[in-house]
């Protein structure tokens, strides 16, 4: 077996880490894998499990897995408050984001009704179809997958120093004004919607993703759209039709 850690944060006091645990069963050619997003103590002990979801796939070309099941939201998009909560979304399809106490109690859900992802583009499409290639062509077995056709609703969420949310959907990259790196939902410690916010600064928002420092800054990763994927591979992917990018952090002030 083996575990894989997706991602982690420390903040007031909660650290989250976001988990797979795999095991193969050779009698059937089949792998289980369980994938988890906890909290803990700040000492490493388990303080509660937020969400569990599992999934069998088995290499003999006869069980189709869908991307849904293989590439959890939750596993991708979730943050820590100022105050210790946990934000992550309920699902791949939905625009509902739970908020969970530092003890792990599910407090509330943060929802924009109405919303609706639009359909994937070609360009996200061929993403995701050489990110599957390069699966099978390095692992020589058969895994049928089938993909979603939209991106995931809640691609990333940053939680400010007042306690504000904002989340990155799955339109927040199209059909920005000139200048705009992306559009962003921001709602109210409560959960209430106070509309779109225009990130104005450098960054493609087809290329580069955006990190929440705190204390007034964020940070763009170029290429961080391309790198994120490939923490799914298992050697390197020759992405054909982007542009190549040198991998850098920038860090912007973050104002108002």
């Amino acid at each position: 077996g083996v575990v894989v850690l997706y991602g982690a944060a420390c903040r007031g006091g909660t650290l989250v880490g976001a988990t797979t645990t795999s095991a193969y069963d050779q009698a059937t050619a089949r792998m289980h894998r369980v994938q988890n997003l906890d909290v803990y103590h700040p000492d490493g002990r388990l303080r509660a499990n937020l969400r569990e979801a599992s999934l069998a796939m088995s290499f003999d070309g006869t069980g189709e897995i869908h991307e849904r099941h293989l590439l959890r939201s939750f596993l991708l998009a979730h943050a820590v408050g100022p105050d210790g909560r946990v934000y992550a979304p309920r699902s791949r399809d939905e625009y509902a984001i739970e908020v969970y106490g530092p003890d792990g109690t599910l407090e509330r859900m943060v929802e924009r009704p109405g919303y609706a992802a639009p359909p994937r583009t070609g360009r996200e499409r061929a993403r995701l179809e050489a990110l599957a290639d390069s699966w099978i062509r390095n692992a020589g077995i058969e895994l049928p997958l089938e993909f979603a056709g939209t991106e995931m609703a809640v691609q990333s969420l940053f939680v400010d120093d007042r306690g504000h949310l904002f989340v990155r959907h799955a339109a927040s990259a199209r059909d920005l004004p000139d200048g705009v790196f992306l559009r962003l939902d921001e709602f109210d410690p409560d959960g209430g919607y106070l509309g779109p916010v225009l990130v104005r600064g450098p960054g493609d928002p087809m290329m580069d993703t955006l990190v929440w420092l705190g204390q007034g800054r964020v940070a763009i990763m170029r290429g961080g759209v391309l790198t994120g994927l490939e923490r799914w591979r298992d050697a390197a992917i020759y992405w054909e039709g982007e542009e190549e990018v040198v991998p850098e952090v920038v860090v912007c002030a973050w104002m108002r």
